[in-house]
């Protein structure tokens, strides 16, 4: 459910950026030109979400990691030739133009709302807002005690033991 939020969340991201680009560029916002300029970069989605997918950017513990920001880089760097790649290589062949700069700022744009979302999602995942999983832990001592230190720390569980159950069921 998380990848598909992430998934849906890039596509929407990925077409107002778009939008965005253009209307920065042209200083004017002009639907026909918004949504050439939004077919003519349609083919590129799948690539970048591609990438995106082989960088774990669809896998919460990854975003949960410190080195986000320069995977993010690194991310954008390779999408960025690819989409310079892709103009370049088939403008002739799809007879569309290659809008450099749009491209530039659109994936400057959309680099950056991603990143801004990943970060969202991992806050709201470990508040508690989100939906978090019940996992029941049945034991005592001390590797009881690790285990439950352990999974409490992700946040993305509700923890229950035995005696949890069995208070549930006296009351």
């Amino acid at each position: 459910m998380f990848t598909l939020v992430l998934f849906v969340g890039d596509l929407f991201i990925f077409a107002a950026s778009i939008f965005l680009a253009v209307s920065l560029r042209t200083l004017d916002f002009d639907v026909y030109y918004c949504v050439k300029n939004l077919i003519s970069f349609a083919p590129l989605f799948p690539l970048v979400a591609l990438s995106s997918y082989i960088f774990s950017f669809y896998d919460i513990k990854f975003l949960r990691k410190s080195g986000l920001k320069r995977a993010a880089f690194y991310l954008f760097l390779i999408n960025v030739f690819i989409g310079f790649a892709f103009f370049y290589l088939f403008s002739f062949f799809l007879n569309i133009y290659t809008p450099k700069t749009i491209l530039l700022l659109s994936f400057l744009l959309y680099f950056f709302l991603v990143y801004c979302l990943r970060k969202l999602c991992v806050k709201l995942r470990g508040s508690g807002i989100a939906i978090r999983k019940n996992i029941l832990i049945i034991g005592e001592g001390n590797v009881f005690d690790e285990i439950r230190s352990e999974v409490s720390k992700s946040n993305e569980y509700n923890i229950l033991s035995e005696k949890d159950i069995y208070s549930a069921n006296i009351d």
